[in-house]
């Protein structure tokens, strides 16, 4: 990747507070043209890097570029083609819907011709059909959001950066911004950096996803280098409940395995170590053990596992 399509970049980044270290060596990339998901659990540091990225903070060693300036020291120039929603929407509530978006347009030094255009483009990207003219105050959770959202586009920004961007949507609207944001990126050239506990979601907009744990990248590529690494996942359909606890007891202890659990009456999941180590007679073995203890007629099915089961294999580690 070139250089110069490089818009974010973290090197060896730590951040302490009160004497805790919240970020350790804490490196990755982000080109233009990318969806980078970052993802982990609720204290992982994930606050803490979009507030380095937008020089909300400053790196206690390490550095964090931003369109090639030290974040910390961006000029309004730089500011402007970053476009942001962060857990706080940041609208006025005691404003319309229109009368943030003209506003924030004009904080962004754009013409009235161009911020209505931009106001009806980036709000069809969202789907908001409800009345611009109504109080943000009266609007609905969902509409709120998608109202933070438009105005996060109204700049047309190089870098958009999207805290939980589809919390309180229904569904259908889920899948609008989903769509918006791969659009986006394939289309505009956009980077995204976007924080998400929706492994599913995730798995549908990224191109890089970046794992956080305590401070610490644990993993950082592409959502099938993930669910590669973490082996195959075989379900074994025992076509009855009879024994079931006795069918997982026999597998945990006639082979090794890296994770077993009942998943229905009749159903078991069993995962395998890491890189699908002897993938290609694990099915023939479970049948075999099973059948050897008295279970006749098994169904064994071999997938590789979910992104959200590949996450969580990793969160255990």
């Amino acid at each position: 990747m070139n250089s110069k399509n490089t818009l974010v970049k973290f090197s060896e980044v730590r951040r302490n507070f009160d004497g805790t270290e919240v970020l350790h060596d804490l490196s990755f990339c982000l080109h233009s043209g990318e969806v980078l998901a970052m993802v982990g659990p609720n204290g992982a540091g994930k606050t803490t890097t979009v507030r380095l990225l937008l020089g909300l903070l400053r790196c206690h060693s390490g550095e964090v570029t931003v369109l090639g300036s030290p974040s910390w020291s961006m000029s309004n120039s730089i500011r402007s083609q970053i476009g942001v929603l962060l857990e706080y929407n940041g609208l006025y509530s005691n404003m319309t819907a229109k009368q943030n978006l003209l506003y924030f347009g004009q904080l962004s030094g754009l013409s009235k011709r161009e911020i209505n255009t931009r106001i009806t483009k980036t709000l069809s990207y969202v789907g908001f059909e409800d009345d611009l003219n109504k109080l943000v105050s009266k609007l609905s959770k969902g509409n709120r959001q998608k109202v933070a959202i438009s105005r996060a586009l109204m700049n047309k920004p190089k870098l958009l950066v999207l805290d939980e961007p589809t919390s309180g949507l229904d569904p259908i609207s889920q899948r609008d911004v989903r769509k918006m944001i791969v659009q986006l990126a394939d289309e505009k050239q956009t980077a995204l950096l976007v924080t998400s506990h929706n492994m599913a979601e995730v798995a549908f907009i990224a191109n890089k996803v970046l794992i956080l744990k305590t401070g610490k990248n644990i993993a950082f590529g592409t959502p099938d280098e993930f669910i590669k690494k973490c082996g195959y996942v075989f379900e074994v359909n025992l076509k009855n409940n009879n024994g079931l606890s006795d069918a997982v007891c026999i597998l945990k202890e006639r082979v090794k395995w890296n994770k077993i659990e009942k998943i229905s009456a009749t159903r078991i999941q069993v995962y395998t170590n890491d890189e699908g180590n002897d993938e290609g007679n694990i099915d023939e073995k479970i049948k075999s053990v099973l059948l050897n203890a008295g279970f006749v007629d098994t169904i064994c099915t071999k997938r590789y596992p979910t992104l959200e089961e590949s996450y969580c294999h990793l969160m255990e580690k």
